[in-house]
């Protein structure tokens, strides 16, 4: 329920003067709108807390951007095919003002116009991006989401532009990245002495937290003598650089014969995990616990191989 209100909300807060252009919401706008369409009965830190969760789970989905700030936007429309030869079905994701017009000019059959899949009676590619070009929808293969991830790396120099200065101790708890091999992720995260981080033989890559989970964490890169804030994808990028160049690849369970990936306790770049929520849905109650149709398998393999992960 919350995310199609949320979805919703950001479809429909537009620009006054351009209708075409989305306009963006905080954090704590969405909160007091949508309390307006929610029983009132609701704990307000519980309200809280779901919003807060839904509204990562939908940037991971693709169906809506997020910025510094705490700043929502609603994401352009997009269609998303299995192939350029699987058309059959094809998912729509972000701006649902677009979506009545892509069923009408995709001809779907018989489908009632909020439905996201949707089945064209169009039955090749290029004639159904050539329908969608024109209105502003992209159509987007699988293959087209795995050229555009980012590929692991350090934090590029215009990133490093501002130089900071580490927190002391008093506001969280400070961990070194040290890629060993076979060991989980998080295990991966050493605890450090701020006092001590000038000593450390390895000190590029460090994580500032309060409780361990990676959306409340600070990231900084040292670089010479200087630090600097990184961006959560920047850093995690940087952290699967490491692995690879250490070759101490991490080890994600797949379970290839029932169709399941275990992303629990893994943190992957966004744009990695949007593109595999594309192609999965949510097994057992747990989002983090992926279920892979038949179809889609073939296409995960590759994204992990960008990363430098093994699948076992």
């Amino acid at each position: 329920m919350l995310s199609n209100l949320i979805i919703t909300l950001l479809s429909n807060h537009r620009d006054p003067i351009n209708q075409n252009r989305p306009n963006t919401l905080n954090r704590a706008q969405i909160i007091r709108l949508l309390r307006e369409s929610i029983s009132p009965n609701r704990e307000l830190f519980v309200l809280q807390e779901e919003i807060c969760q839904t509204l990562q789970e939908l940037e991971v989905q693709g169906e809506i951007l997020a910025s510094k700030g705490n700043y929502y936007c609603i994401a352009p429309p997009t269609l998303l095919a299995n192939s350029r030869e699987d058309v059959t079905g094809v998912k729509f994701r972000g701006d649902r003002a677009y979506l009545s017009l892509a069923h009408e000019c995709l001809n779907s059959r018989n489908q009632n116009r909020d439905e996201v899949k949707i089945h064209p009676r169009i039955r090749t590619f290029d004639r159904i991006q050539a329908k969608l070009d024109p209105i502003g929808i992209r159509l987007l293969t699988a293959e087209d989401l795995i050229q555009r991830l980012p590929s692991p790396q350090k934090p590029p120099k215009y990133v490093l532009r501002c130089p900071t200065t580490l927190p002391d101790s008093s506001d969280g708890e400070l961990f070194g990245y040290e890629p060993l091999p076979h060991t989980p992720q998080e295990n991966r995260w050493q605890p450090v002495i701020v006092s001590q981080v000038s000593t450390l033989a390895d000190r590029s890559l460090l994580k500032l937290t309060k409780n361990r989970h990676y959306q409340n964490d600070r990231y900084f890169w040292y670089e010479g003598d200087e630090v600097y804030d990184l961006d959560r994808d920047v850093a995690v990028l940087a952290m699967f650089d490491k692995d690879r160049e250490t070759n101490s690849p991490l080890r994600v369970s797949w379970h290839t014969s029932e169709g399941k990936l275990d992303l629990r306790d893994i943190y992957l770049p966004l744009g990695y995990m949007s593109y595999l929520w594309q192609l999965s849905g949510e097994a057992e109650q747990n989002s983090r616990i992926r279920s892979v149709p038949a179809a889609s398998r073939s296409l995960i393999e590759p994204a992990f191989q960008k990363l430098g992960c093994l699948l076992v």
